[in-house]
């Protein structure tokens, strides 16, 4: 059974998505007063005990969702720092061949002390876990609290490689979308890296959640 992270979610169509250089992330629009609580409550519980001190957090779609997911990745970052945490947000992407070889690294600025970056994930395992190892070890160094978003993880375990440089992953569920299947592998996958599982968080979601959809999870 997952741990309920979330009682109502916020929905993906109160973000925008617009291009820069390149890659597709998302700006941030307001959100209503229950969304902004809840991504406010995720923040609390997902680096709970981390005042004074740097977590990293691991935030992980099942599907090949082209990284639309990473809104909430985003939301949660910006509240941390909001609520005076300094925060990276790494989103790594799986761009094709085609695309030029020298649009690496893109890095936007949310907030005076919300940083976001989209890497290029193209390559090796290895690769993935040296981009990712960076980052983290910048926002260890910075004192600021770190979120990596992947979507697709069982296809894109690179980031897994990282384990040891995370505090733990929490898994992103597509009401009425994610099996129980890939729930489960995926749980699997990040134990056999010796990462805990801190629970899952409905998304697509526009009402509070029923309790039984929680217990099938």
């Amino acid at each position: 059974m997952m741990t309920k992270l979330a009682v109502h979610t916020v929905t993906r169509e109160e973000t925008e998505q617009t291009a820069i250089d390149g890659v597709s992330p998302v700006l941030l629009r307001p959100l209503n007063k229950a969304s902004r609580a809840e991504i406010e409550r995720l923040a609390r519980v997902l680096f709970r005990g981390a005042e004074g001190s740097a977590r990293a957090i691991l935030l992980a779609s099942l599907e090949d969702d082209g990284g639309s997911s990473e809104w909430v990745a985003l939301h949660i970052g910006h509240a941390l720092a909001s609520n005076g945490s300094p925060t990276h947000v790494l989103c790594l992407q799986q761009r094709s061949e085609a695309e030029p070889a020298d649009r690496y690294e893109v890095s936007v600025v949310l907030s005076e002390r919300c940083k976001a970056v989209w890497v290029d994930e193209r390559g090796t395992h290895e690769d993935t876990s040296r981009q990712v190892g960076l980052h983290l070890i910048e926002a260890r160094k910075c004192g600021a609290q770190a979120i990596v978003h992947v979507s697709n993880l069982l296809h894109r375990p690179g980031v897994l490689t990282c384990s040891r440089l995370l505090d733990g992953a929490a898994l992103l569920v597509r009401s009425g979308y994610t099996r129980k299947l890939s729930l489960a592998a995926a749980r699997q996958q990040i134990a056999a890296a010796d990462l805990a599982v801190l629970g899952g968080i409905l998304t697509d979601q526009t009402h509070p959640i029923p309790e039984k959809i929680y217990r099938m999870l």
